[in-house]
Parts: C-alpha cells; sequence; structure tokens
C-alpha cells in the first residue's frame, strides 16, 4: 500500500463575448483577429483581501525516464540578464459572458475526465452526457491521461462491503470507459506519476529528498523497467529542512523536471541574501547550473508563494511567471519563457495593464503557440484567464472572474487545454461549500459557458488529478 505523506515530497507535474474589445496600449498593430463581441458581462466582484500565502499541502509528483551517472564537473554560477521589454507586446481586454450551459452553436469536442466523490465521470464535450466510470466498490486515489490522449491510468483504491480499505490496482482504461488492463498494486510501488509516452506508465517506488527511484511499466505487454535518477536538485533538500520542517509547504510543488527528465527548475535561497528567493535552472544529465533566475523571481521567504513553471510540449522552453516582490517595495511580474540553455524573453507587458497585477500559473496549449494563465490583481483575491499568443505577443483577458486563490490555496489547478488547442476548462471554486464548477472557453468563438458543477475540490488537491481531457473515442 502507498505512503501518502512521502507523496507529498514527489516533484509535479502538476498533469487545463462580452464588451466590446478595448485596446490598453499597443505599441504596434496586430494582424491577430479578436473573437466578436456579444453582450457585456457584469462587473468582476471585487477581490477578497484574504492572503493566499499560507502553507498548505500540495501533491507532488515527479517523473523519469532513465539512469543519469552525476558527474564531477564543477558547477558554475550564472545568472540571468534582465531580458528587453517587447515593444510589440499587446495587452486587450475581451470580456466574455459565462452562460449557464452549452449553446447549440459551441463546437465542444473530446472527453473530460472529472472526480466528483472520488469517483471517476467522463463527461463527452459534444453530447454533454457525464458517465460514471468507477465501480461501486471503487475509490480512486489518482489518475493520468496519457499525452496523446487516448488512455488513461488510474490508481484505484478497492473497498470491501463494509467500506473498508481492501486491496489497490493500477487500472488502464480508454476513452469511453473500457478497461483494458488491471494489475495488482505492489507493497514498494508509492504513487502514480503519469505517462512516460502512449505506451509507459511511471510510478515512484523509492524516494528521498534529492534521489528518485522509478518503475517504468508498459501495461499492454507486461515489461518493466527501474530509473534511477540522482542529485536532480543540488541544495533543495536543505533548503526544504529550512523552510518546511513539517513536511507541509507549497514550495514543494515548484520543483520541475523536464519531459525528458534531464532538466531541474527549483527555488534556492539568493546567494548572499538568504532573506529572498529565486529559481535554478540545473542540468540534470552534466550535472552543472544552467541559469540563476534573479532577474525573473526574487520574493522575500516571508512569502509562501512559489510560481509554478510550465514546460512547452516540444520541451524546447519553459514558461514562468516572474516576479519581485520585497516588504518594503511591492511587487511586480511578467511572464517570461526560458530555453533549456538558459535563453531568456519577456513575453507580457503587465505595467500597460496594470502595475499590481501577477502573472501566474502558465499552461501551453498542445500546438505549443498559446500560454493560458490567470492574471491576480493585487496578488490576492479573485483571478482571471488570460491568453498569449506567443508569435504576435498579443494579450487577451478574458475578464472571467476565477476564485482561485482568495481562499488559502498557493497550487490551483492551471488551466486545461484540449488536445486541438482550441478550448479551455478553468476551475471556478466556491471554498466555503468546497464545491466548484467548471468552465468551458473557446477563444476563438469568443464563447464562454458552465458544463459541470458541484464537483468535490477537495479530492483535486488530495489526488493532483481533479480532470484530463481526452480525444473523443473511435466510433
Amino acid at each position: 500500500m502507498k505512503k501518502p505523506v512521502l507523496l507529498l515530497f514527489c516533484v509535479t507535474l502538476l498533469l487545463l463575448a462580452g464588451c466590446a474589445a478595448e485596446q490598453i496600449q499597443a505599441p504596434t498593430a496586430s494582424s491577430t483577429p479578436v473573437p466578436p463581441s456579444s453582450t457585456p458581462a457584469p462587473p468582476s466582484p471585487t477581490p477578497s483581501k484574504t492572503s493566499f500565502w499560507r502553507i498548505v499541502t500540495s501533491t507532488i509528483t515527479p517523473p523519469i525516464t532513465k539512469t543519469l551517472t552525476p558527474s564531477n564537473t564543477p558547477v558554475p554560477t550564472h545568472t540571468s540578464t534582465p531580458p528587453p521589454i517587447p515593444i510589440e507586446a499587446q495587452n486587450t481586454i475581451h470580456c466574455l459572458e459565462i452562460l449557464p450551459e452549452l449553446p447549440d452553436s459551441a463546437e465542444a469536442s473530446g472527453v473530460v475526465v472529472l472526480m466528483k466523490d472520488r469517483k471517476i465521470y467522463l463527461l463527452d464535450m459534444t453530447t454533454q452526457q457525464l458517465t460514471k466510470m468507477s465501480l461501486p466498490n471503487e475509490k480512486p486515489y489518482d489518475f493520468k491521461v496519457s499525452p496523446n490522449r487516448n488512455f488513461i491510468a488510474i490508481d484505484n483504491i478497492l473497498l470491501d462491503d463494509e467500506g473498508r480499505v481492501s486491496g489497490q490496482e493500477l487500472v488502464i482504461a480508454d476513452a469511453s470507459g473500457q478497461r483494458l488492463k488491471s494489475i495488482p498494486w505492489e507493497e514498494n510501488w508509492r504513487s502514480l506519476l503519469g505517462w512516460k509516452d502512449d505506451q509507459h506508465v511511471l510510478l515512484s517506488v523509492d524516494f528521498d529528498r534529492n534521489n528518485y527511484s522509478l518503475l517504468e511499466i508498459d501495461p499492454f505487454n507486461d515489461e518493466r523497467q527501474r530509473i534511477e535518477l540522482h542529485n536532480i536538485a543540488p541544495g533543495w533538500g536543505e533548503y526544504i529542512k529550512t523552510y518546511a520542517p513539517t513536511g507541509i509547504w507549497p514550495g514543494f510543488a515548484s520543483l520541475l523536471l523536464d519531459p525528458t527528465y534531464t532538466m531541474s527548475i527549483y527555488p534556492q535561497d539568493i546567494e548572499g541574501d538568504p532573506t529572498h528567493y529565486t529559481y535554478r535552472l540545473w542540468n540534470i544529465a552534466e550535472q552543472r547550473l544552467v541559469l540563476n533566475l534573479e532577474s525573473i523571481v526574487k520574493m522575500d521567504n516571508f512569502f509562501y508563494y512559489y510560481p509554478l513553471p510550465a514546460w512547452s510540449p516540444d520541451n524546447a522552453q519553459f514558461a514562468l511567471g516572474g516576479i519581485e516582490w520585497y516588504l518594503d517595495k511591492g511587487y511586480k511580474s511578467e511572464l517570461f519563457v526560458i530555453t533549456r540553455d538558459g535563453q531568456v524573453k519577456q513575453m507580457t507587458n503587465l505595467a500597460n495593464f496594470d502595475d499590481e497585477i501577477i502573472a501566474t500559473y502558465p499552461s501551453w496549449s498542445p500546438d505549443g503557440r498559446y500560454i493560458a494563465f490567470y492574471l491576480v490583481p493585487d496578488g490576492i483575491g479573485t483571478s482571471r484567464l488570460a491568453v498569449l499568443d506567443t508569435k504576435s505577443l498579443k494579450l487577451i483577458d478574458y475578464c472571467i472572474p476565477l476564485d482561485v486563490l482568495s481562499a488559502g490555496i498557493p497550487n490551483p489547478p492551471v488551466p486545461l487545454w484540449s488536445p486541438d488547442s482550441k478550448q479551455l476548462l478553468l476551475l471556478d471554486t466556491n471554498y466555503e461549500t468546497q464545491l466548484n464548477r467548471v468552465l468551458w472557453v473557446s477563444p476563438g468563438q469568443g464563447l464562454a459557458a458552465q458544463v459541470a458543477e458541484d464537483i468535490d475540490l477537495v479530492q483535486w488537491f488530495i489526488t493532483g488529478g481533479m480532470w484530463g481531457w481526452m480525444a473523443a473515442p473511435e466510433e
């Protein structure tokens, strides 16, 4: 059986028509069309002043793919240089009204995997039919959707007739809910990490603060391979001991490995300034420091806020909501993209939008062109969905208010993209009832609508896999 406390130390992976468009400040013209406007949306509620910096438990999921041996190469000290502000960056507001249900004109597709009351449901986005996948004697602990969106791996807890835990299994199913494989859970298996590719599932089998042992399973051919990875983040263990002595700390989720598991990104104290932290980009394969991101992230350790990076689909670069925040000077924030070799590009010019707004929790579209993320006015309270076109650098704020940060949750679910890169799902949470609604957004169609409600948010934080988006099953 698994040991849930150790799961908290794994690395994320954390497996996403209103008012007329108003140009805020556009140094140059853009040829990118703005979706047609419709009825203006009502004003966004006043952001709550409840701080979201408090410590909470986060679920972290690290994947690894091959054995890498540390070298004795000296560790250089590199720091990033402040990148120039892109003059072509444009900020646009285009408000969308949230409809109570999908209109007939909506072009929605695929199957969304949801979890409610510790049961997995499949929502057909075309027909809006919701089907329960879990059996009465099952209590899913976690699930992950494969890269091609055709399969789902489920860490399934089994119950006896009196509701007590009687076993555990790894289940593989398709987008129609058909179970393709069931493998008994073994004693040394700790957590389901995700899919290495469309053929192999990764499980953690051993873990400490700097080394990992994982198991790569081909569930279709019953093949296995153990994987070792060492020295993934030098100094990370010491940092944890300083800021997470109790083992409950939002910074756990900020250690991220790239999809090929040869690079890591993680927070560290700024050299010579232990009161503030920044991020490091570390080359695991070559055991060398690529970049200190002091010009992008510079935060007071008093705040328990850690930006979550997101690797691009081609693994060539990652997006990060940069922030410089001092108790005595306030803060500023922009969205950046950093390549594997440490080249930094600023993607936004949010000072034209709002001089006190945070860009955070980026999510790449599968085609690699767009980045969806949250805009957080004043760093607290109600957030808004924004989408950046990485080619034109046009940023659109869709005025969709989302209560994802106001109740003290530092690592909310990021926007979820559809397989065709044309649709998004968002989680809007009511923290008083611990329930939420799921919103569907189509930037191209200029539509937003509610598609599900009363999804159990608490289970998302326990499992680390509240939802996934699969391709539609073949007829």
